[in-house]
């Protein structure tokens, strides 16, 4: 179910049900208000690209050996001979 929160115009999708603050049900706030659903999509977008340039940035700073290290942590067996490409992907779990 879709909720949106009058305060911050944040609509978010959630299989739980969500009460109390400023959270109302999506359908039983004003729909004819485009501007809020505009805004709130367009907040989402830039959530989304900021999470990929994170993710970008963060492999590009990683070092393979940092990469290992944290795959040996994690428990997550990995071939020695992969590329570093390979072994960021097996840590990310892709």
């Amino acid at each position: 179910m879709k909720y949106i929160n009058t305060k911050t115009r944040a609509v978010i999708d959630s299989p739980c049900n969500i009460s109390g603050g400023a959270w109302v049900a999506y359908e039983d706030y004003d729909k004819d208000n485009a501007e809020v659903q505009e805004s709130s999509e367009k907040f989402i977008e830039v959530q989304e690209d900021n999470v990929k340039e994170s993710a970008d940035i963060s492999k590009n700073e990683m070092t393979k050996e940092d990469i290992i290290n944290e795959l040996e942590a994690l428990g997550i067996e990995y071939d020695k001979k992969a590329k570093k490409e390979e072994l960021y992907k097996l840590m990310m779990g892709e």
